[in-house]
């Protein structure tokens, strides 16, 4: 997109704004899923607009402008978890009696928090890229660059281990 703009950087930052309205929300709700704190993800979604905006001045070329963004923060998000080297919650450390009085929807998204905490990395991510995100599974392959079978087989298994936890609390008999 930066490529074919006129020169100057009034017509450049238009052009970045723009990019940011179409992809911010999207890119946010993935850094927030993904990485277990806030802060982290703040930085990494500012970070990866940041990176965009440097690819525009250096008149790089994109072709699939949605990706390129997602890749980016995906590699940022990556990157920040092989630093931290941070392992996912066992399903037998969730502490469920948390949620015994369920009554907002503020707890049932920690409850979905936990639960993809409990999910592999791979997993989390490509679940989320499909539930939150809404990309197709072909999408997601290139993001990831892994094949397309290899992104369905997470999205299956995340979504299992998903009902499993979350069915465990609703079926659960309260006494």
């Amino acid at each position: 997109m930066f490529a074919t703009l006129a020169e100057g950087e009034e017509a450049r930052n238009a052009a970045f704004q723009e990019i940011y309205r179409r992809y911010a929300r999207q890119l946010y709700v993935y850094c927030l899923k993904v990485m277990p704190e806030a802060a982290k993800a703040e930085d990494i979604f500012q970070e990866t607009f940041l990176r965009v905006l440097r690819a525009g001045r250096e008149r790089r070329e994109m072709t699939n402008l949605p990706a390129y963004v997602m890749r980016i923060a995906r590699n940022l998000c990556l990157e920040q978890k092989r630093f931290e080297q941070k392992k996912f919650v066992d399903l037998e450390e969730i502490d469920l009696s948390r949620f015994d009085t369920m009554s907002d929807e503020n707890e049932l998204r920690n409850l979905i928090d936990m639960t993809l905490d409990t999910l592999s990395a791979e997993q989390r991510e490509a679940f989320v890229l499909q539930t939150f995100n809404g990309m197709s599974y072909s999408q997601i392959a290139e993001v990831t660059d892994v094949p397309v079978s290899t992104v369905r087989n997470r999205v299956v298994r995340a979504k299992q281990r998903v009902r499993e936890i979350v069915s465990r609390y609703f079926l659960e008999d309260p006494k």
